[in-house]
């Protein structure tokens, strides 16, 4: 891409934010952070592609004291010893890698999208917070995963071979929850962090913010037996591997606002990493069982549910089975009915409003008009 092109694409992408929403939505700096996560959430960038090189390079790479280690995390440390980490991840789970049309909603104050791929707001706003907490001198060690949607390689890595970036921190923040409220307690089938500090925590966010035991996984899960605190927090973005996948502007503003003043001095750490919960699976030695399809077949059709939480634990989506059923020659029908969609899915995409077709690639409104005009 050239550099006019660049500035081209720049200036179709932001300027419809700073036209259309300065008075609605806020000042122009509220804007202004607005149209920088637009334009992040334009790269498709699946693990180790070209794509999320450029985005890493672009928006990561160049935050002050950025430095790198040999598996491609990021680390940005602000202030002397600190003791909270915040985590992030850099990858999406996009089929495939590149630029895309990212529409915003200014009624709602949401962005979404209306093809057939996420929108990428996991992780991308998690890396936008994170980018704003730097700027804005907030203390911590600042990791940026690689990988994360590949089963958290990234920070596997770190906990293996590079653990000892990790002296001194108490607490692992990751930016990396759908919804607006959760603290997450329990992740990756075990306890993360003590009730006493989710709970703490959660009222020092304030507003919808509760302690939340229904975690799936992020990379803050593979630090619990280094870490005492590690949690997971909500960033305002549903319905995340999926093309129906949309971010709350609104919400992923409240919580850095709550964020910036939070006393991070006076967090107090309870839970010892070294005692593993009794219900806790994921820090237990696994044993290995060697088994066939048939066997796994039947397994996985014992228990659907794990099946399901594993698979999207692996950022597996509904295009991989419309793959897989391709590649195989399977004839059975794969279907998702909308009535056992949680309640922020959208059952008829054809039908909602907020999904407008337009030939350009940047911002439509609601009523499809062009916003660069």
């Amino acid at each position: 891409m050239t550099r006019q092109s660049f500035m081209n694409l720049w200036g179709r992408v932001t300027a419809p934010l700073r036209k259309q929403n300065t008075q609605r939505h806020g000042g122009s700096h509220l804007v202004e952070r607005h149209a920088e996560l637009a334009e992040m959430l334009t790269y498709m960038r699946p693990a180790y592609s070209v794509a999320e090189d450029q985005f890493t390079s672009r928006f990561v790479d160049v935050l002050p004291g950025c430095e790198m280690d040999a598996f491609g995390n990021r680390y940005v440390t602000v202030g002397d010893k600190p003791r909270v980490m915040f985590s992030g991840h850099t990858d999406t789970v996009h089929s495939v890698s590149g630029r895309q049309k990212i529409f915003h909603d200014t009624e709602l104050n949401q962005l979404f999208k209306n093809d057939t791929e996420c929108l990428g707001a996991d992780d991308g706003t998690g890396v936008w917070i994170m980018m704003n907490l730097i700027r804005a001198g907030v203390p911590g060690l600042y990791i940026f995963h690689q990988a994360e949607e590949c089963g958290g390689q990234g920070s596997s890595y770190i906990a293996k071979e590079e653990k000892h970036r990790l002296d001194g921190i108490e607490f692992a923040i990751a930016f990396d929850r759908r919804g607006n409220g959760d603290v997450i307690s329990h992740q990756a089938g075990g306890r993360c962090c003590s009730d006493a500090f989710a709970t703490d925590f959660a009222e020092r966010l304030g507003g919808k913010y509760k302690p939340c035991d229904g975690g799936v996984f992020t990379d803050t899960a593979n630090y619990t037996h280094l870490i005492s605190e590690c949690t997971n927090l909500s960033v305002g973005y549903y319905n995340e591997h999926s093309k129906h996948e949309y971010q709350d502007l609104n919400e992923a503003d409240e919580l850095l606002t709550a964020l910036l003043a939070v006393d991070w001095d006076t967090l107090v750490a309870s839970r010892d990493p070294k005692e593993i919960d009794e219900h806790d699976w994921y820090n237990v030695e696994p044993v290995e069982i060697e088994m066939g399809y048939d066997e796994l077949l039947q397994l996985t059709m014992n228990n659907p549910t794990l099946a399901a939480d594993i698979l999207f634990d692996l950022g597996c989506t509904f295009r991989d089975y419309e793959y897989a059923k391709r590649t195989s020659g399977s004839t059975f029908d794969l279907q998702v009915r909308g009535d056992v969609m949680d309640d922020g899915y959208i059952e008829d995409l054809e039908d909602d409003e907020r999904f407008i077709k337009d030939e350009y690639d940047g911002y439509a409104d609601i009523d499809g008009n062009r916003l660069d005009s």
